[in-house]
């Protein structure tokens, strides 16, 4: 979650500053941080939430300045994220982490190391990723023929294989 809105984040702060509105982010980052420090202040001192408070309070950091963001964007050029597409990449994104976990968790219990047990989750996610973006239908043929050296040929087989929707 900290990731994905951390992305949110760093976009929409190149947008704001390309369309010339530099201080936009700075304020916007100064008042998320004004809310991480109160939450991380109040989450870490109750004790169920100790040290996972101040992860939550991370993620509110990033969600707060990402949100903000977004509020000036659709203020200046209209731009809204659309819920609907961003639903099924985020829905695609969970998914694949659980599974990668769940691999990852199952190679280790079969006794390989660290190192071979995370690469096998991140090469597996990556595949699953680009699986799920395909049935959910977030990534196209205009989107793939793009890729370089492989997008063109990929195509052609998902086409084949009638697994490309638009």
């Amino acid at each position: 979650m900290g990731i994905f809105l951390l992305g949110i984040h760093q976009v929409t702060t190149g947008i704001l500053q390309g369309l010339g509105h530099t201080a936009i982010p700075v304020v916007n980052m100064v008042i998320s941080v004004g809310v991480k420090v109160v939450l991380s202040w109040t989450l870490t001192a109750m004790p169920a939430w100790g040290i996972v408070g101040a992860a939550w309070a991370t993620i509110a950091d990033f969600g707060v300045a990402a949100l903000l963001n977004l509020i000036f964007i659709y203020r200046f050029i209209g731009f809204a994220l659309p819920v609907r597409d961003t639903l099924k990449t985020g829905t695609a994104a969970a998914v694949m982490g659980l599974v990668c976990l769940g691999l990852y968790e199952f190679l280790m219990a079969q006794g390989l190391r660290n190192t071979l047990s995370t690469l096998s989750a991140i090469v597996a996610g990556g595949g699953i990723y680009a699986v799920l973006l395909l049935l959910v239908g977030s990534i196209g043929e205009r989107e793939l023929s793009r890729i370089p050296a492989v997008g063109v040929p990929a195509v052609r087989v998902l086409k084949k294989l009638h697994l490309l929707r638009r």
